[in-house]
């Protein structure tokens, strides 16, 4: 029997067909018309003042949540690996999503470490913040954790006292816990937060859930992969049938019909070919439903970010690329990646961020890898010179040109190969009548060829003046663009 989209066989399905590039960084995808890409933090190590204060270069682990008219997006810092030692958990706000606060710390560093997830608003309208506390022997991975932390997010915006919400196994050094405090609507709030199974099912394999976890997380056949098992970094969204949809790394997919309290078998639907930098499933302000995710036959690319939409939670089309562009290394040596995406979860959400209601808002994070060359590209994108060892490439180019119409002096280009060789290049298409030239020599700008051949732009009906410049690329084999490795961004 063929498998229907929206059942525990194929919770999902993606019905368009693209002819996605797997070597390309934006697949050789379409762009989501539209996006806007707003920078929240950009590591700095030799200028911390201009980044997060401290010089710490890894940034990863983010959420996203809205709270009295403010956007609130938290993520996890490291001075540079992910594995390291010392962590940070920070946030910052904005009032309107383009310009952010500097990075602050969410809780005590000496307590704090990485999660899932980091924000949760009640029903008695109180927000809660998380983050996962340090264990004792030092074990960061997010199997390994055994503490969550919370405190308050008050409506002016101040943060309360930490608190222990859960504690799986004792560990020394610990906030108290959260039945200690004095404010009746904080402690019904964390009561409901450690009963909540969806909020908590986020953690890796529910760690935080002992007896109440999906059952799924102990099934051999799921736990076999060659990278991580089932059950990591998940997200939910309820259908327009208050079906629940669970989603997590490696595109698996469930469903329950009784809010998480019991779950389908989770299966890898077919054509929804996600990998290892998590899947962000959502519905809209408008009712439809969005997915955010790297598509990737082989499981294991976290690029490009895509996002893909549907009517009803069961079928989605039309994959358009958020975010497509790799960056180049300034300090940590991890693969290449343009993941980790969160959107608004139907608990981290109050109503009150006039933009939610007109756009899909997400919060991730870009890595970037070594390269192993570097290329000059002439105008038109062709290689002009590369090196892919160790040591400086120096080559001039002018980088401007002129787009040439047909005439008879031209001969289709002809001519300027025939005076001057290998010093000009160009490319020339018959079926348009139109060129575009440039030089190769710096000692012959296109413009001084133009006018010794009484040649005319396409916007210069007289004979062509000198618009030329000079361009110097000097590089020690690494890209001539460079970045430094941002932070979370958001808003698509």
């Amino acid at each position: 029997m063929q498998a229907q989209p929206g059942t525990p066989l194929e919770p999902i399905r993606y019905t368009s067909t693209e002819n996605m590039d797997v070597t390309q960084p934006d697949g050789g995808l379409r762009p989501a018309v539209g996006v806007q890409n707003i920078q929240v933090l950009r590591t700095n190590a030799n200028q911390p003042e201009h980044a997060d204060g401290d010089g710490w270069t890894y940034a990863h682990h983010q959420d996203l949540a809205v709270w009295k008219g403010r956007l609130y997006a938290a993520w996890a810092m490291t001075p540079r690996e992910e594995d390291d030692t010392l962590y940070k958990v920070v946030y910052a706000t904005s009032a309107d999503g383009f310009h952010w606060s500097a990075p602050a710390d969410l809780f005590p560093r000496q307590v704090a470490t990485a999660c899932r997830f980091y924000f949760y608003r009640a029903a008695n309208g109180r927000m809660l913040a998380f983050c996962a506390g340090k264990p004792a022997d030092g074990d960061a991975s997010e199997a390994a954790k055994k503490v969550l932390l919370v405190r308050e997010i008050t409506t002016d915006h101040r943060l309360g006292d930490a608190y222990t919400l859960i504690m799986t196994s004792l560990q020394p050094d610990q906030p108290p816990s959260f039945e200690a405090a004095t404010d009746a609507g904080f402690v019904a709030a964390c009561r409901e937060a450690a009963g909540n199974n969806l909020l908590l099912e986020q953690q890796d394999y529910g760690v935080y859930l002992g007896d109440r976890r999906m059952k799924w997380h102990d099934d051999p056949e799921l736990n076999s992969g060659e990278m991580f098992g089932f059950g990591k970094a998940f997200c939910f969204y309820h259908r327009q049938d208050e079906t629940l949809v669970g989603l997590c790394k490696l595109g698996y997919a469930t469903l329950s019909d009784d809010n998480g309290q019991t779950w389908s078998r989770p299966v890898q639907p077919p054509s929804l070919l996600a990998g290892p930098g998590k899947i962000w499933g959502q519905r809209t302000a408008d009712g439809r439903f969005a997915l955010a995710y790297n598509p990737d036959p082989g499981r294991a690319k976290r690029y490009p970010l895509v996002i893909v939409h549907g009517d009803d939670g069961r079928e989605f089309r039309d994959m358009r690329v958020i975010h497509g562009e790799l960056v180049s290394p300034r300090y940590a040596r991890r693969p290449s990646s343009i993941a980790y995406m969160r959107g608004l979860a139907e608990w981290a959400d109050d109503g009150t961020f006039a933009d939610t209601k007109q756009a899909l808002w997400l919060v991730y994070s870009v890595s970037s890898t070594p390269r192993d060359n570097v290329t000059v590209f002439n105008p038109v994108g062709m290689v002009e010179a590369q090196r892919t060892e160790p040591g400086v490439l120096v080559h001039t180019i002018d980088l401007s040109h002129a787009v040439l119409h047909w005439s008879e002096r031209l001969e289709d280009g002809r001519a300027l190969a025939r005076r001057y060789g290998d010093r000009v290049g160009y490319v020339y298409s018959t079926r348009e009548d139109t060129g575009l030239f440039w030089s190769n020599d710096p000692a012959l700008p296109i413009g001084v060829v133009l006018r010794e051949l009484r040649l005319e732009t396409m916007t210069n009906r007289s004979p062509a003046a000198n618009v030329c410049g000079t361009g110097h690329w000097l590089s020690q084999n690494s890209p001539l663009r460079c970045r430094e490795q941002p932070g979370p961004r958001s808003r698509a």
